[in-house]
């Protein structure tokens, strides 16, 4: 092969300037010259998050024709679009997963949550995030326990969906950070530190106060817990069950909000930032009057000492249910604009697919 025009160390910086997300640009710069498109394919095939099945057939079948390709993958989501034994994407999924074997993040979830865990077989990677929001199956779970104990440097854990999945105790050492219901967690906590949770909850429990395993007997576990999102589709136990174990919060996301709650927020000690959002299944905001939002947001400033930020749900909008702006108060002085929920949960990396640019070019043939 003959020398570059121009040094590789500046094909690198000049594709390293491309936003990842810019594929049309990225394919342009694939195409100028052979050196370029070296470097411009380890971000080209970097990511794919979209949620068009057609495109991840493409990508797919690219990368298992060049193993050299899937070698660049670390971020790879593919949710609602594999059905079990439906081709072609089913194949592809089955022979180009393995085939990532740097992957860092992974978001999955089959159609419908059928039964796919058997994709994680041959899979070798090491994984740094792992979302999995499959249906509950026993032999499923297995097959999901049995991969897990293979990953040794996994920070975070997203579990949906699956309300009787245990933990294996040996697992994922290093685990940082959860998301998943009650019975999971008490089996995941034990032997970890485990500093960040989003509490949702898969099925509808009538009594939290004799529901198994029981909270009372679990809430040591929660002492660690620095930022915690509480609540989500279906209802959740009310804060006063494990608020006194929540010396160390600094973040609190609560779903909606439940009788004599607003007075149990001075409790928190290290409370710096508190967001009441919305219940994800409905559209009406936690505190509806805005006078009333007002007082209490006053009152919270004066007796929580360490209060910053709080945001309450404002409104969704009609057209994209999925998407909610907020109030925000910083020291007590509400802001002119209202705040959308990426911005209010910015530390919560929402596991649910990124969603798809308006523009994206085909995969390159080369």
């Amino acid at each position: 092969m003959s020398l570059p025009p121009i040094p590789l160390e500046i094909c690198s910086r000049i594709v390293d300037e491309v936003d990842d997300e810019d594929k049309g640009t990225i394919c342009a710069l694939s195409l100028s010259c052979k050196w370029i498109h070296c470097e411009a394919e380890k971000i080209l095939y970097r990511s794919m998050t979209h949620s068009d099945a057609r495109k991840h057939v493409s990508f797919l079948a690219k990368i298992i024709r060049d193993p050299r390709r899937a070698q660049f993958v670390r971020k790879y989501s593919s949710y609602g679009l594999v059905v079990f034994q439906r081709e072609p994407l089913w194949a592809l999924t089955l022979r180009g997963l393995p085939a990532m074997v740097n992957l860092k993040e992974f978001t999955f979830r089959a159609f419908s949550g059928t039964h796919v865990a058997n994709l994680l077989q041959n899979c070798t990677f090491q994984l740094d995030k792992l979302h999995w929001h499959n249906s509950s199956f026993i032999d499923e779970n297995l097959e999901l326990a049995h991969f897990l104990v293979k990953q040794r440097n996994l920070r975070h854990f997203g579990l949906r969906f699956n309300p009787t999945f245990n933990f294996p105790p040996k697992a994922c050492p290093n685990l940082e950070s959860f998301e998943g219901n009650w019975r999971t967690l008490t089996t995941i906590f034990p032997g970890r530190n485990i500093t960040r949770l989003t509490w949702s909850e898969v099925a509808n429990t009538p009594s939290w106060t004799s529901y198994f395993p029981p909270i009372s007997e679990h809430c040591r576990h929660l002492q660690n817990l620095t930022w915690l999102v509480f609540g989500g589709w279906l209802p959740r136990p009310q804060l006063k069950l494990i608020i006194d174990n929540l010396h160390a919060l600094r973040f609190l996301g609560l779903a909606g909000c439940h009788d004599g709650e607003l007075e149990l927020f001075p409790k928190l000690p290290k409370l710096t930032h508190l967001a009441i959002t919305f219940y994800w299944s409905t559209s009406e905001s936690p505190i509806r009057d805005a006078k009333e939002r007002a007082d209490i947001v006053s009152e919270l400033f004066s007796k929580c000492l360490r209060l910053e930020i709080v945001d309450i749900g404002h409104e969704k909008s009609k057209d994209a249910p999925n998407l909610a702006v907020y109030q925000r108060w910083i020291q007590n002085v509400l802001q002119k604009e209202v705040v959308p929920e990426a911005q209010v949960l910015s530390g919560w990396e929402d596991p649910a697919i990124e969603a798809e640019p308006s523009f994206c070019p085909p995969w390159p043939n080369s």
